[in-house]
């Protein structure tokens, strides 16, 4: 195969910070392996601040960060502050509508691909705009109301395709989504996951050889479930001394911080500030699993909030 510049595809990922841990993992993954590829050219645009850009410094692909602010929570708001906020976030959409449309003139990528509600609703009118395809990729539960929603809708057409990561996030999408969707699951690179380089995570915060090592990952969120995680750590030094508790995350958002400052108090509640780890929010953090003994995933549905992606 001839791969010159003509003939290889061009893929643009539109990226944000607010796509940590499992979205963020995936990135890191995919975009490498797709950059290196010999027919392909691979463009990272982030609309934000995004931890994990480092990690893919050495990708192969073109990076632009366009350096706004992060998106608003408009959640539980009232009054004037809520339609503050809505102006606020309109204008701040619209700026990077034309950002990104400038950089997409400029590269003329083949397909545009996106992971949360924001970037899949701006990535919809450009590629309305320009005539690009655009794939929408469901991580999450669908659980938007009000204005996401029915902008969701609107533009659901302008999607070329729609990938959810297992049938049960493909379930929650309203029927009309469903339609056109498929399900892809997540790949996992066996062969780098099966070494245990140097126990890279054991070094990095000088844990003996010796301690049992159990760790849960993931954004701080109540859906995640890790105020279970915590509360089970004394009855578990009861019987296994020998044991090192890792939270790998930390906040996302303002909901988040404030179920991290609640984790933060139900610890020093339970006298076990000495037996965790609280990483905070560590770019690509799949990496270190591996090192891992034991994996704990301990979510549970919260509110409006179905679960976790795969179920």
């Amino acid at each position: 195969m001839d791969c010159s510049s003509k003939e290889k595809l061009k893929v643009c990922w539109l990226v944000t910070g607010s796509e940590a841990y499992g979205r963020g993992a995936f990135i890191c993954q995919i975009v490498p392996r797709l950059a290196r590829r010999d027919g392909f050219v691979v463009y990272v645009i982030a609309t934000d601040k995004v931890q994990y850009l480092g990690e893919l410094a050495d990708s192969g692909a073109i990076i632009h960060s366009l350096g706004f602010s992060p998106t608003l929570a408009l959640k539980n708001l009232r009054g004037w502050r809520s339609i503050r906020r809505i102006c606020t976030e309109f204008v701040r959409h619209l700026r990077i509508i034309f950002a990104v449309a400038k950089l997409v003139r400029k590269y003329r990528p083949d397909i545009i691909h996106t992971h949360v509600t924001h970037n899949h609703i701006v990535a919809a009118i450009i590629g309305y705009l320009t005539g690009i395809k655009v794939v929408w990729h469901w991580h999450g539960p669908y659980i938007f109301t009000g204005l996401p929603h029915f902008l969701m809708c609107l533009l659901r057409s302008k999607a070329t395709a729609s990938i959810s990561i297992s049938g049960f996030v493909q379930r929650t999408l309203p029927k009309y989504f469903q339609r056109t969707n498929q399900v892809v699951y997540n790949g996992i690179e066996l062969s780098a996951n099966q070494r245990r380089v140097g126990e890279r995570f054991r070094k990095k915060y000088d844990i003996p050889q010796d301690k049992f090592l159990v760790g849960s990952f993931g954004a701080v969120l109540p859906r995640k479930g890790f105020r279970y995680f915590i509360e089970a750590i004394p009855k578990i030094l009861e019987k296994q001394p020998n044991v090192c508790f890792v939270l790998v995350g930390g906040p996302t958002g303002e909901s988040s911080n404030r179920e991290w400052e609640r984790l933060h108090a139900l610890i020093e509640e339970l006298g076990i500030s000495g037996q965790i780890i609280l990483t905070g929010l560590m770019p690509n953090a799949a990496k270190y699993m591996v090192d891992f003994d034991v994996i704990v995933v301990p979510t549970i549905p919260y509110e409006n909030d179905p679960g976790e992606g795969f179920g």
